[in-house]
């Protein structure tokens, strides 16, 4: 089974480097368990055992660290630099908790049901589920918050969360409040203690569940359209205008590092920095010109400079000219040309060799 634990552990850290926040976390509970524990009785095969899988995960991490060094002169990723560095620890808790704040109040009922579970109920087990979703919390607060109020930083947490909330609503129903309320004079009707736990546990479990999906409800039923995906389509579509009307060796200048790179193949001039290195050790913007979703300075979209990504750079393609404090639109109307293709709106370098000019003016 460790050796499952180890794989699925180190999968997860090459897929995002955070997930290391609920390995460790769980390495610790089985160390504990397997080396400190007064009853544990495990040989010393198994001990050896346990170090060489939790060496394994120590491997997969020092071996990606290893490559991103040789392939990119840096241990960390550049997203990293961009979204950590230059940012003072306070302004960023600060930002931090002005961006889960919302994420707090709508888990509210839940999280302290879960909370409270410990006082009644307390083992290794479930300290460690807590500690996970108390972590997840804080490493989001730690890194300032995220652009999306979807918190996918604590999404993995939330499985464990339900689980928690499970054992806390079955603890404090059936043990605490309807047997005591038998037992203080409904002895006579104790047949009906299982059918009656049964029923406010499913409604409770029913309102837990309605709380912490508050916020998606709407798009849960299908009334709206999931998060971004009328900004996707756009994107798509801009992608697919761009692979008619320019060659090869047209770039795009971008905001959204997405779409429109993936499905056009052309070199991408992230604005935001999340592919530029001299972008991402920029200074961040702390006006709050870059700020929204209860935080002053967005990390990941608050370092830009669009004198050099657009003056210096020129894009062949660009998708904006406004960031926070910068605006270059009376610039752009020199030296760039609003066209309209198949209803698709561009913003087009003039006389660009690499835009197929005639299909524009056969339209």
């Amino acid at each position: 089974e460790l050796f499952y634990v180890s794989v699925f552990f180190s999968l997860a850290y090459l897929t995002r480097n955070d997930s290391i926040i609920y390995a460790v976390l769980a390495w610790i509970y089985i160390l504990a368990d397997i080396f400190f524990e007064k009853t544990n009785k495990t040989k010393t095969s198994d001990k050896v055992q346990t170090l060489s899988f939790l060496g394994l995960y120590i491997f997969v991490i020092l071996g990606q660290s290893g490559f991103q060094y040789f392939y990119y002169g840096e241990i960390l990723p550049n997203t990293y630099t961009l979204k950590l560095t230059g940012m003072p620890l306070l302004a960023r808790i600060q930002n931090g908790i002005g961006f889960i704040t919302p994420f707090i109040t709508q888990t509210f009922f839940v999280l302290t049901s879960s909370t409270i579970l410990l006082i009644f109920g307390l083992n290794k087990q479930k300290i460690l589920l807590i500690a996970c979703i108390y972590a997840a919390i804080s490493y989001q607060i730690y890194v300032g918050g995220d652009p999306w109020i979807y918190w996918r930083i604590t999404s993995p947490a939330m499985p464990l969360l339900i689980m928690l909330y499970l054992f806390a609503i079955d603890t404090i129903v059936s043990k605490i409040i309807i047997i005591r309320f038998f037992k203080t004079g409904f002895s006579n009707t104790s047949s009906l203690l299982p059918k009656i736990v049964a029923v406010m546990l499913t409604f409770m479990m029913i309102v837990g569940l309605l709380l912490i999906n508050a916020s998606f409800f709407k798009q849960i039923v299908l009334y709206e359209k999931p998060y971004t995906a009328e900004a996707n389509r756009k994107n798509t579509n801009v992608a697919i205008a761009l692979n008619e009307l320019t060659t090869n060796g047209a770039t795009v200048g971008v905001y959204w590092a997405g779409s429109i790179p993936y499905y056009t193949g052309m070199m991408s001039i992230d604005f935001l920095g999340k592919s530029d290195r001299y972008i991402a050790q920029l200074p961040p913007d702390l006006s709050g010109a870059t700020g929204w979703n209860g935080m002053i300075s967005v990390p990941g979209h608050n370092k830009y400079d669009l004198n050099y990504s657009i003056k210096i750079l020129k894009p062949t393609y660009i998708q904006g000219f406004q960031w926070g404090r910068q605006d270059l639109s009376s610039w752009s109307r020199i030296h760039y040309t609003k066209v309209n293709f198949e209803g698709v709106e561009l913003y087009l370098l003039k006389d660009s060799p690499f835009v197929r000019w005639d299909k524009l003016q056969t339209r």
